[in-house]
């Protein structure tokens, strides 16, 4: 995870979806297959203004359960799919519970912000909003990130 400001971060960002995603990709050195769960979910972490730290992971799957059309049936695929599996079982349950429990006051925030979503998103539909600016689709989908 990178330190460095991230511009997709911010609320009133003028970036493109495609562009908050280079950013995303480019700054967290994200390499893989074109597997459009993993972009998706990718987009969803620039939608919503997160990084791929602990925390944030905990976040976007949060909101991705709350203010966009993934079900959970769907959800628990995607967790059975052996590259997340994988990445799951690497991270030691203590630092998991650690994370969850110092992310709670977040995820609080982003229960309630998910119940201020006007419309939700389309998880796997992303690619339709790519050159569509971030400040407008959060404005069309009332979605708050974190940072503001």
């Amino acid at each position: 995870m990178t330190t460095m400001t991230l511009r997709y971060k911010q609320q009133q960002s003028n970036l493109t979806l495609r562009e908050g995603l280079s950013e995303h990709l480019a700054a967290e050195g994200i390499v893989y297959a074109d597997d459009p769960t993993f972009a998706a979910h990718d987009a969803c972490h620039v939608l919503f203004g997160l990084d791929t730290s602990l925390r944030d992971e905990i976040l976007v799957d949060t909101w991705t359960m709350l203010a966009t059309d993934m079900t959970p049936g769907r959800y628990a695929e995607v967790l059975a799919k052996p590259e997340v599996s994988g990445l799951l079982s690497s991270v030691p349950v203590g630092t998991m519970l650690t994370a969850s429990v110092r992310a709670l006051p977040d995820l609080v925030r982003v229960w309630w912000r998910s119940r201020q979503v006007t419309r939700q998103w389309a998880f796997a539909d992303y690619s339709e909003h790519l050159d569509t600016p971030l400040v407008e689709l959060r404005a069309r989908h009332g979605i708050r990130v974190l940072a503001a």
